[in-house]
């Protein structure tokens, strides 16, 4: 493979010099002719004025200027065959959605794995062994996504003329039964008309329509889907129809009537814990689809923050981390947790259904006092009280002791004001002026059964925040994560290092030097394990 990769000619796109030095030495040892570009316009440029003289693209697409999404459309507007390839840190449904319409070959995670990058080479130098690559690659991508994308195609007039067989699956009816049929035959009695007015008044100005439907099954029953549907072209630029893509919520749905009836519960009358443990128990194989519903969507981020960027990786299936966020009592407020509770697995994953369950309560707590000063210190004390009395952890005699270490962060954005407080938990943060603070927090946890019912914990105030200060909420996890030469733990001085290393870049590119200094230093220990639970939440004011 590799006496055949040296002669590709290498067009490598990648804004962030740190990413780009450290994946440079590995792409020479594959390839003897690499052209860099240092954004998606110095690519476009370059390839432009030499588009004869590529065999091979591979670019990030977070990138400023013009990322690597919009310089490949550029591209395949001159060349419609070239193999182009994503370096990426994440995956979305719209990025998914406009890789399908450019023909994207493929994508490489960072930090960079050597299997998926030889697995990539590998397809690629078969391609090039076939006068139909395209063909031969389409093939291949159609497969997939017909397999595992829920996707439709409709005219303009909403007639489907493409189905996928994830979505024949789903909807209980055959392509042939699809087929020069309207969409609405999986149209569910329960949806109001006002919902498909609003999705055909937006589509129809060629916008993307996002949105949560219930979809009619053959067999009379139903399905949840989210679905993203935007306007179709062919060609010549000439509006064709509708592409919808769709994510099964089903289960999701299901999760949430279980929160739903759990809040009801708690916030009714002090029901019997051994109810909610029982209802727990029942419904323990749904764990981690559980646990996924709790976190809330990243969406509510853009409201209050420029950029932001969530780490969010349990050690098992499911764990004990979890970060919540609830805006408060108008649009400027709003409360973040980020908290580490006891163990993770399932246990520790049960203990954050808990703190899920507690936050019913404080929201109709502070609902219900709209003149109150919302204070971190507050909450802290209110989640200490309230899941020491769930767990009878009152109790000297009690079995239990559990509870949490985490961040408590409130913001209001018309003020300017941030409060914190944090239980063995510190946060950080960076002025415009690249100056890094570090607010240690109160060295006692919450809910345990040597906590105190009347325990006060500290509240930091920062007052007049400046535009562009970046904020970093971490659960031990990632600081105590063993590795490096020594095995011992990161540390709160390297993860301070990234801050002041990187501090300039956008968001994105901090998420993806966190991942990728943290993958170096596991890697350093052979067949090192993760050892806890890792959350890592950063956003710009």
């Amino acid at each position: 493979m590799l006496n055949q990769t040296k002669n590709l000619r290498l067009l490598f796109v990648e804004d962030n010099e740190a990413v780009r030095i450290s994946i440079m030495e590995v792409f020479e040892q594959y390839f003897d002719n690499i052209t860099i570009a240092v954004d998606g316009v110095d690519g476009l440029n370059k390839f432009t004025t030499n588009k004869d003289g590529y065999d091979l693209i591979i670019s990030d697409i977070s990138m400023p200027n013009l990322n690597g999404l919009e310089m490949a459309k550029e591209i395949r507007e001159l060349d419609e065959f070239i193999p182009i390839i994503f370096l990426t840190a994440f995956t979305d449904t719209n990025y998914l959605l406009d890789s399908i319409k450019i023909g994207i070959d493929g994508y490489l995670s960072k930090p960079l794995d050597l299997d998926e990058l030889n697995f990539a080479l590998k397809r690629i130098l078969f391609n090039f062994n076939k006068k139909h690559s395209s063909e031969h690659s389409n093939k291949i991508l159609h497969d997939t996504i017909s397999k595992n994308v829920i996707m439709t195609k409709t005219d303009l007039k909403g007639i489907i003329t493409y189905t996928t067989d994830a979505f024949c699956n789903i909807s209980g009816y055959s392509k042939e039964e699809l087929l020069g049929k309207s969409q609405n035959i999986v149209r569910h009695p329960d949806m109001p008309n006002e919902i498909f007015m609003h999705l055909w008044s937006v589509i129809s100005n060629e916008e993307t329509w996002e949105g949560e439907v219930k979809n009619l099954k053959k067999d009379g029953g139903y399905y949840w889907v989210h679905a993203t549907i935007s306007p179709d072209y062919n060609f010549e630029g000439e509006h064709i129809g509708y592409i919808s893509i769709r994510r099964d919520i089903a289960m999701q749905k299901e999760v949430e009537i279980l929160n739903t009836s759990l809040e009801m519960k708690v916030e009714a009358a002090n029901k019997d814990l051994s109810d909610v443990l029982k209802h727990t128990k029942e419904s323990i194989e749904y764990a981690a689809l559980i646990q996924s519903s709790l976190i809330p969507s990243n969406n509510i981020f853009r409201k209050y923050f420029q950029e932001y960027f969530v780490i969010w990786h349990p050690k098992d299936t499911v764990g004990g981390d979890i970060y919540l966020f609830n805006e408060l009592r108008d649009e400027n407020e709003c409360l973040i947790l980020c908290v580490d509770c006891t163990g993770h697995g399932v246990p520790g994953a049960f203990v954050t259904m808990l703190v899920k369950a507690v936050e019913a309560q404080l929201m109709a707590e502070i609902y219900n006092n709209p003149d109150m000063e919302i204070s971190t210190a507050w909450v802290m004390g209110f989640y200490n009280n309230k899941l020491k009395k769930m767990l009878k952890q009152d109790n000297p005699d009690s079995v239990s002791n559990v509870g949490w270490d985490g961040s408590v962060f409130y913001y209001n954005k018309k003020t300017k004001v941030i409060k914190f407080s944090g239980a063995e938990s510190p946060f950080f943060y960076r002025k415009p002026d690249g100056e890094i603070v570090t607010v240690k927090g109160t060295r006692k946890s919450v809910g345990y059964k040597q906590c105190s019912f009347d325990y006060e914990y500290k509240e930091t105030i920062i007052e007049n925040v400046e535009e562009g200060t970046k904020i970093f909420l971490t659960t031990d996890g990632y600081l105590d994560q063993n590795g490096g030469p020594k095995d011992f733990p990161f540390g709160k001085k390297r993860f301070i290092q990234i801050i002041e290393d990187y501090g300039e870049e956008s968001m994105a590119d901090l998420q993806e030097m966190f991942m990728y200094e943290m993958a170096e230093w596991e890697d350093q220990i052979e067949n090192n394990d993760r050892n806890d639970d890792m959350t890592v939440i950063g956003f710009t004011i």
